[in-house]
């Protein structure tokens, strides 16, 4: 087979709507590793090279040699190029730098010319007519796969790198964008999107306030009540804050169960909410916990357990870690 010289490339507006600028498209990379694929379809292998890669004018020409001694995809893409079924090739590269300058674009033209590129591979395509058919890769050297429209004006509106967005499914829906959503109105559902966000944040976190400061008086209106009730002494009120500001049904349940207490006949009734002491003399709070674990205590007598953790820490710490296996605030 005599040598054919393929036009790989031109400047003329490509079926996406952009074009290429042969100047700009770097070869050196290539030319050291000239690929042919056949569609662009790199999985299934090098079915040849390319030889005597030109720049003439606005044309990237190169001649092709394929690989017929495999007996595989090249040795049968050679025979169809021989007998005349395939006579189109089409270049796969990576964008460097975009440009909008109106000076660059010709009639038909919807999207930026590539100023510069860099070659990746030049595939031989099987349909002529299609002659500026192409391939875009990433700057890692993936293959990108476009399929025109949105994703294609995202592509090129990216700050002028190959970073591809694309935008799923449920995103679309999300942003309630048609299929066909320009790159502007894209943007405007993200604006929008991240208003509404912001302003749902900020009003979740008025709800969130005025619960907190709800349940704090709350919490503090129980104590108040338990104190004038002598249900709880002066020195407990902290302590049963606490335990309603990180519960507040366990508090409420705990002073549910208390009393006041019964004061005996000819005692003088304390002013300051505490208890007198017992006639037959006080006992330690060891005794007054008895043989239940903490566990238990905390169930059912929680203003034992509070006198407990304010008075003796020792005893306290010994109960929790039996009860838990750890020591408090751990």
């Amino acid at each position: 087979m005599s040598k054919k010289t393929f036009i790989v490339s031109d400047e003329t507006v490509n079926e996406y709507g952009f074009r290429v600028l042969t100047s700009g498209i770097r070869t050196e990379r290539f030319e050291a590793n000239p690929v042919m694929f056949y569609n662009h379809e790199r999985e299934d292998g090098v079915i040849g090279k390319w030889l005597n890669l030109v720049k003439e004018g606005t044309q990237l020409k190169a001649e092709p040699e394929l690989d017929k001694e495999d007996d595989g995809l090249g040795a049968k893409i050679s025979g169809k190029m021989e007998r005349g079924f395939i006579r189109a090739a089409s270049i796969g590269f990576s964008i460097i730098s975009l440009s909008e300058d109106p000076a660059l674009m010709l009639p038909g033209q919807t999207l930026p010319t590539v100023t510069e590129c860099e070659l990746v591979e030049i595939s031989i395509v099987d349909l002529p007519g299609n002659k500026n058919a192409l391939a875009l890769y990433d700057r890692d050297g993936k293959a990108i796969e476009l399929k025109g429209g949105a994703d294609l004006q995202l592509f090129f509106q990216s700050n002028n790198n190959t970073s591809m967005l694309k935008l799923t499914a449920k995103t679309i829906t999300a942003l309630k964008l048609s299929d066909n959503a320009t790159a502007e109105q894209i943007e405007a559902a993200v604006e929008l999107a991240l208003s509404e966000s912001s302003q749902l944040k900020s009003e979740l976190k008025t709800l969130k306030d005025a619960q907190a400061a709800e349940k704090t008086a709350r919490v503090k209106q129980l104590c108040a009540d338990a104190l004038a009730a002598k249900k709880i002494t002066a020195d407990e009120v902290k302590d049963f804050e606490e335990l309603g500001n990180t519960n507040l049904a366990m508090l409420e349940k705990q002073l549910s169960k208390l009393q006041a207490p019964n004061l005996p006949s000819g005692s003088i009734k304390p002013g300051d909410g505490k208890q007198p002491a017992s006639a037959g003399g006080a006992k330690s709070l060891r005794d007054l916990a008895g043989d239940k674990g903490l566990r238990d205590l905390e169930k059912t007598n929680a203003k034992l357990v509070l006198r407990i953790k304010r008075e003796d820490p020792e005893l306290y710490k010994e109960l929790y870690v039996a009860a838990y296996n750890k020591e408090p605030n751990q």
